[in-house]
């Protein structure tokens, strides 16, 4: 189980630095590729009070500080959000960051829509369990739900409960897309 899950952590570590060296190489990243500093942006950590930019973000991905597909996505809105909150809306910086979160977020909406796709393909029992010991569970849990009437055959009911899982996560994960468009077209 712990292997299984060390490959998955390993996968996504891979696919989510592909999608920061996206990030990074957008033609206005070059404002958020080092902490912003006092010198730069006069009284900017009396006014953020949690600074964030590509760097610190490349780093705590590294050191497993940011572990999941919203984490990554948090900070980075904190890092536009940052921007936006420090510089006047007709300010430069402003237009370009609005523009480049806009474009950043549309490209994380893709690459959910990509990991719910790989999710929702995987085969339908679930690699760490044992097939006898996931058969049980249901058998347990659909006979303590309708005594003396369980029909379907244990398989039958591993695959719904796996089903019911997979629409569970697809429903939060479509809902997030949804989210994530709106913000991008206000």
């Amino acid at each position: 189980m712990d292997c299984e899950v060390g490959s998955h952590n390993r996968a996504w570590k891979k696919s989510i630095m592909i999608l920061w060296k996206q990030v990074a190489s957008h033609r206005y990243a070059s404002l958020f590729l080092q902490p912003v500093t006092n010198d730069i942006a006069p009284n900017y950590s009396d006014t953020v009070y949690r600074a964030m930019d590509l760097a610190t973000l490349k780093k705590n991905l590294e050191t497993g500080v940011v572990r999941t597909t919203s984490d990554f996505q948090r900070d980075l809105m904190l890092m536009f959000q940052n921007a936006l909150m420090y510089n006047n809306h007709e300010h430069d910086v402003y237009k370009m960051a609005l523009e480049m979160q806009n474009d950043v977020m549309a490209q994380v909406a893709q690459f959910l829509a990509t990991q719910l796709m790989v999710e929702t393909t995987q085969p339908v029992t679930p690699k760490g369990l044992r097939r006898s010991t996931l058969r049980r569970s249901v058998m347990s849990s659909e006979k303590a739900k309708i005594p003396g009437q369980l029909s379907a055959s244990p398989d039958m009911l591993i695959a719904l409960l796996v089903r019911e899982a997979r629409s569970k996560r697809t429903a939060a994960i479509e809902g997030e897309l949804k989210f994530m468009k709106k913000k991008t077209l206000e």
